[in-house]
């Protein structure tokens, strides 16, 4: 299906497959380190047991796509049966989605992860991985519930590293998936994390983030 929506993209704005195509794994070609974008997203129980997903994709004032994707930012909405079945955040032209939920279900976020190298990632793609933010939206329409979505990304077979952030409609049903390409080598949730919440930006959990851009420590203090 990716395929075909690339296929139609360049039918309607006159960029050749091959361009439109480039620009849907720009993620596989920029996600390799050391520099990262600045992602935060944060799932919350408030004293009822309601859950609540809040999440930020920024690349950052002054960064060179930053004014071009404000303005390319769109909300679709696909229908079923007359009702909004899934609603995801994404960019004009990409295909894949990196925010997004399931109405009644569950929500699920990608957050870059600095891992792997240029090679890699392009050799992936080419054996039929797809890149996360294609597998999020796939994911989006076939999951069942949340604890198959989170079973789907434990497993996806993906190009490239990534944080998987998703939530259900109970308390604690809230987790951090970090995958090392097609392995996920942590599985994170809010009982795990801050008894209440969790957090993740762009670096390992487990890992003290670099001073310089400890967005992290700046969240948990807001949240506590």
């Amino acid at each position: 299906p990716f395929k075909g929506e690339i296929k139609s993209i360049s039918a309607c704005t006159g960029l050749t497959f091959i361009e439109v195509a480039t620009a849907n794994f720009f993620y596989d070609i920029s996600a390799r380190g050391p520099d990262t974008f600045g992602c935060t997203g944060i799932i919350a129980n408030d004293p009822s047991g309601t859950v609540m997903h809040g999440r930020n994709l920024d690349f950052g004032t002054g960064a060179i796509l930053t004014p071009s994707l404000r303005n390319a930012t769109i909300n679709i909405d696909y229908m079923k049966g007359g009702k909004v079945f899934v609603k995801y955040t994404g960019f004009a032209g990409l295909v894949g989605a990196w925010t997004g939920q399931r109405n009644g279900l569950f929500t699920v976020e990608g957050n870059e992860r600095t891992d792997g190298t240029f090679e890699e990632n392009v050799r992936a793609i080419s054996e039929g991985r797809l890149p996360p933010s294609m597998y999020l939206k796939k994911a989006l329409f076939e999951a069942e519930d949340y604890n198959d979505l989170v079973k789907m990304l434990q497993n996806a077979e993906i190009s490239a590293s990534v944080y998987y952030i998703l939530s259900g409609t109970t308390a604690d049903e809230g987790t951090v998936i970090t995958k090392n390409g097609s392995v996920a080598i942590n599985t994170w949730t809010i009982p795990q994390a801050y008894k209440w919440y969790i957090v993740e930006t762009n670096y390992d959990h487990w890992k003290q983030p670099p001073a310089k851009d400890d967005r992290r420590a700046t969240a948990v203090a807001g949240m506590n």
